[in-house]
Parts: C-alpha cells; structure tokens; sequence
C-alpha cells in the first residue's frame, strides 16, 4: 500500500528545450557538490563554529525544560580514542563522513576510504579504492549502511552495492543499473533490499519558495522497485538568474525537510511540517508513530543574520570554477518566518533505537535527542555541540569532534545517567 504524506506538492511534467535542460543540469550539478560541503541535515547547515560562537545574548528560547524521559549525557571512560591509536589510519583521520558499529568492531568513512576497525586491538582493514581490485570504491563520498551479515557499501559513482562481512571482507558486489543518479542512496534493509528517495525534479519548477514530491523506494537486488511513500523534499527558494544558470536552488534558512532513516526493516519518515515521525515498513505500511516535539523556538534577527553571514562567507570562499563556468553570484539565503522547526536530525542506532535532535541554534550549550523505541520514549541525551553523534549501541556512544585544523577524531564514550 502507498501512502503519502500531507506536504508534498504534485510536481509538472514539462519538458524544457535542450539548451535549458544543460544549463539546469550544470547548475543542479554545482549545486549538489557545494550543499555536500556545505548544508546540513537540518535543512540549511551551519559551520559548528557558528553555532558556539553567537553566544547566548541572542536566544529566544521556548523549548521544554523538563524531561518526559530518564536523562543521559555522554561521558564516563573513553573506550576508544582515534587520536591516541598507534595506527596511523586511525591517528590521523581527515573528514570522517559517517562512521557505523558493527559486531566486530566500528566502520569508519574517512573521504573515499571505509576502514574496518577492531576497537580492542585497533587494527584496521581498508576497502580497495580505485585501481585496488574486488570490491573497490570510486565514489569521493561512499555511503554505509548496517546489515546481519555486516555492512552495504554504496557507490554512487558506479550504481554499485557491495556488500562485506563483519571483519571487512567482500561477499558480493550488485550493480543496480534501474536506480538512476537523481535517487539517493537512504540505506540498506535487513533483508539486504535498499531504499532510496529520489531528489527535487528540474524540469519545470517555478521562482518562488516550495516543497516539491519525493518517491522513497525499495530496491531489491535484482533491480525490482517498490514505491513505498511520497514525501515532500527540503524547503528551497527557486532562482532563475540566465542564460549561464536559467535555476538555483537555495534552501531556506530554518526551512521545513524532510528526514529519512532507515531502522532495520523500517523505514523512519519525518517531515518537520507534521505533527509526527512516521514509521513504515518495508511494504509502505505504517507501524509506527511519535509524536513531534512542540514548535516553540523562534530564531531572534540577530540569529539569523549571524547565520546568513557565515554561509556568505562559505560560499564567498569557494574556488572559483573552471572555463566555460562562472561562479554564481552569493544566495541571498531567505529565512522561514514563525517557529522554528521542531528538529533537525534523526538517526537509528546498532539496536534500531530512533534518535530525534530538538532543533540545535546559534548559542545553544548543549544538543538534546530524544531516543525512542517503537513508541516508546526509552531516554533522552544531552551532548556538548562540539561532538557530533555518529551511532550508538547499548551505552556506547560514537561521537566525533574536530580540532582547530578541521582534523577529526572518532571516540567511543558511554552514556551515564545525569544526577
């Protein structure tokens, strides 16, 4: 059974003039590789920098005090810490983009390379990269995701999943050549199906600010595709600045998203326009529902404005692009008026725990999730902004931080009750 959620918007099947479909192809591409480095999940991202340094003068909170739940925070012994590793993979990681636990250790994304970690004994197994024989990986920004049998590996570059063991050895490698590049890799089932969720359409788009429809899907390995929800994409404001970029999309600030997750065999749907995270299984039903947390923030003009400049600044010191190509003039980057949305991440842990992050801004001390199982709340969790949660597994907590550099360093932590 399909469902789709309240929000989306029905999207035009028009088709441009040649000419115009490249210019939008070019812009959509540049586009894509700056929001990669630059938005994050909650929308329209923002420099950790510009989070901590605004200070708390410019806060208009309204968010609850109180918690429903059994309070955590993230401390106690370090279990594991990349930055004192003997091994040198480990010692001096760059970007880590995502890292996962598995039974026999951790896996870490660290640019184009996926590193099979023993905790205990801080040896590491590489994914072959390019040139490197079976299983090897070309995509700059692979994406993993947790299986039973171990760990799914996407590479966007080749359509390829290839899927490993816990210890890091290749199983097997499928090219799913149906899956087109607008679908973007969500995860991996437990049943080794992936989901995808395919981005905006831009082919016929008015100027404006809008939502458009997005198709979540189930893939099998033989290349079958399911429908399984429709849901409305990131909030953008669309600009046409011809004949070099005839559409730019440029995600509102504090704009309502749409987060997917996958837990298991379910698929985790939350649109912060709703009243509720929605859970769906592998066949589009829904299993599950938790409620929203009350939309009560609202960003100050000094919030704003702080948080305009510093993604100025981030476009501002882009490289310029080579010939034929100009860099396209700075975003205004519009703000959303009225309440806050009421979160900005969700994420689903080693033991298919939903984790949920109340809105996070410029001044905030600490960051908040709420971690639920099924419908039920289990705890919450206060972390300093400096970590970035990365997964969990029991009261073990991978969480990353990063230096003055931007050199990142991945540490396991426990979760210890507050009081």
């Amino acid at each position: 059974m399909t469902r789709k959620i309240p929000g989306g918007h029905q999207d035009a099947d028009a088709r441009g003039a040649t000419g115009r479909r490249l210019g939008i192809v070019v812009s959509v591409a540049i586009l894509t590789t700056l929001s990669v480095l630059l938005f994050g999940p909650s929308g329209i991202g923002v420099r950790r920098d510009a989070l901590e340094s605004l200070g708390t003068s410019g806060i208009r909170d309204g968010a609850p005090s109180d918690a429903p739940s059994p309070t955590r925070s993230i401390g106690g012994p370090i279990l594991f810490d990349s930055e004192r590793a003997a091994d040198v993979e480990l010692s001096e990681l760059g970007r880590v983009t995502r890292a996962v636990f598995v039974d026999d250790g951790a896996v870490f994304v660290d640019r184009a390379r996926v590193m099979f970690v023993d905790l205990d004994a801080e040896r590491v197994r590489k994914v072959p990269r390019a040139g490197e024989g079976p299983g090897e990986i070309l995509a700059l920004l692979p994406s993993v995701s947790r299986v039973p049998e171990g760990l799914i590996v996407w590479d966007d570059r080749l359509r390829r999943a290839s899927s490993f063991t816990q210890s890091g050895e290749l199983r097997q490698a499928m090219a799913l050549r149906s899956v087109d590049r607008r679908q973007g890799f969500i995860g991996a089932l437990d049943d080794s199906s992936f989901v995808f969720a395919n981005g905006p359409p831009f082919d016929s788009m008015p100027e404006g600010t809008a939502r458009h429809s997005r198709e979540v899907r189930v893939v099998s390995s033989n290349g079958t595709s399911r429908l399984v929800a429709v849901v409305p994409s990131r909030e953008y404001d669309h600009v046409r600045d011809p004949p070099m970029y005839p559409l730019r999309l440029v995600p509102v600030i504090f704009g309502h998203t749409t987060h997917l997750a996958v837990s298991r065999g379910r698929i985790v749907v939350a649109d912060t326009a709703e009243d509720s995270v929605v859970v769906y299984s592998r066949r589009g039903d829904i299993v599950a529902r938790i409620p929203m947390p009350p939309r009560r923030r609202v960003a100050s003009d000094r919030q704003i404005a702080h948080i305009r400049d510093s993604l100025r600044a981030d476009w501002d010191g882009r490289p310029e692009l080579p010939p034929p190509f100009v860099k396209p003039p700075t975003p205004q980057y519009d703000a959303r008026p009225g309440p806050l949305p009421p979160i900005d991440a969700v994420k689903v842990d080693a033991n298919g725990r939903i984790w949920i992050r109340a809105h996070l801004m410029p001044g905030d001390a600490k960051q908040r999730w709420t971690v639920w199982d099924g419908e039920r709340q289990a705890f919450s969790v206060e972390m300093s902004v400096r970590e970035v949660l990365m997964d969990a597994d029991g009261d073990r907590a991978l969480v990353r931080t990063a230096n003055e550099l931007g050199v990142h360093r991945v540490a396991v932590r426990t979760l210890r009750p507050i009081g």
